[in-house]
Parts: C-alpha cells; structure tokens; sequence
C-alpha cells in the first residue's frame, strides 16, 4: 500500500521531526506531512497549551529544513501544510494561503468555503447551485497570512470577515 502519512504537530512533539520521518520510513510510507495543531473540530475543546508560539513554528521550520536535507525525495517525500503560515526562517519560501482564491470547499450540502478548516455555519463565500459556483463573497486575501490559522488558533475572526466581503 502506497500512503503519505499526515502527522500534527503540537507543543508536545514539534522537536521531533527527526524521528517522525525516521518512524514514517519504517512504516513503508512514501511521504510525511506535517501538519499545525488547529483549535478547531475534535480539538476545540483541547487545552490551548497544544497551540506553537511564534517562536516554536520558528523552531519547527528550522528542523524540517535540516531534516529535509537527509532524506532525498525518492527515500521520502516530505511537505508541510500552510497552517504553520509563511516560513519567517526563509527568504526562498513561497508560502501562499490558497484559501478562497486558488481553492474553495464543497460541502455535501453545496455549500461553499474558502478553506475546508472554516467550512462552518456562517462562514459561507457561496453555493453551488445548477453544477456552477456561485461566490457571494469577495476574497480580498493576499495569501500571506493563513486563514485558518488566524481564525482557529489566533482568535482573528475580524481579520477573517475583513478578508470575506459580501458580494454587491
């Protein structure tokens, strides 16, 4: 079986990127992501000690690029998703939040999002309706910033609604 393993990265074990590949290739898995902690969905209810500082995504950073430079891709494809937000630690770093603008989520009940970790009532941009999305909202997002990320773990539900403007 061919699989990628998806690993989210806490204060408990954001030091053990190392391991964790060390763990992943063990297992036969052809890839590893890791993951940002988010105080959404199953976690929301977690203690918010879990959430990495400024400094410990720094951190974070730092070690997945070191480990990055051990293994090569054929041996194990390693990646990280936006939630961790643009990398401070690189002036080479193309991070850019697709939410909304590269990508939207369709719910089963049509309803559409900019990102699947804000697919929640009231946060809907639109609808598909007919085979065709329509936005109700504009996204007025440079992708800098993680939406998620702030709307989860920073608390910034005013930068989101700033970023989703309603359509006139």
């Amino acid at each position: 079986m061919k699989f990628k393993l998806l690993v989210t990265i806490s204060t408990d074990n954001y030091k053990m990127i190392d391991q964790m590949c060390k763990k992943a290739i063990l297992l036969g898995a052809y890839g590893i992501e890791f993951t940002n902690f988010l105080n959404q969905g199953n976690a929301k209810n977690m203690d918010s000690s879990n959430l990495l500082s400024s400094e410990q995504i720094c951190e974070f950073f730092e070690q997945l690029q070191a480990t990055r430079k051990k293994y090569y891709k054929e041996q194990l494809v390693i990646d990280r998703s936006g939630l961790f937000g643009k990398n401070q630690n690189s002036r080479s770093c193309h991070f850019n939040c697709p939410a909304g603008c590269d990508m939207v989520v369709i719910t089963p009940d049509n309803n559409v999002y900019s990102c699947l970790f804000l697919a929640k009532p009231g946060l809907e941009i639109g609808k598909l309706i007919d085979g065709k999305i329509l936005l109700n909202d504009y996204i007025n997002h440079d992708g800098n910033l993680c939406l998620a990320q702030e709307m989860c773990n920073n608390n910034n539900a005013k930068f989101v609604a700033k970023v989703l403007k309603k359509q006139k």
